[in-house]
């Protein structure tokens, strides 16, 4: 049997699974809606340091480690697996 994933679970996957890695989210291989929409929403911990946006990554710094949790829940679309 297989599975299909919709739009908004790669989404979820992909910041789940890569935000928690060194090399981050790798925003070019997102849809252009949806590295908007994490920009947007990584904006707060862009400005408190906590994440780092350079051309084409999103990454945790050490303090945003700290809470990675909490930042990765903050930027799914759908929270319910939080």
């Amino acid at each position: 049997e297989k599975e299909v994933l919709n739009a908004e679970y790669k989404y979820n996957e992909q910041i789940m699974l890569s935000l928690r890695m060194a090399e981050g989210i790798n925003l070019d291989l997102m849809a252009d809606d949806d590295k908007e929409y994490c920009i947007v929403k990584a904006r707060q911990y862009i400005d408190k340091k906590l994440l780092t946006l350079d051309a084409s990554h999103l990454r945790a710094t050490k303090e945003g480690l700290k809470i990675l949790d909490y930042i990765t829940c903050d930027l799914l679309k759908d929270t319910s697996s939080c």
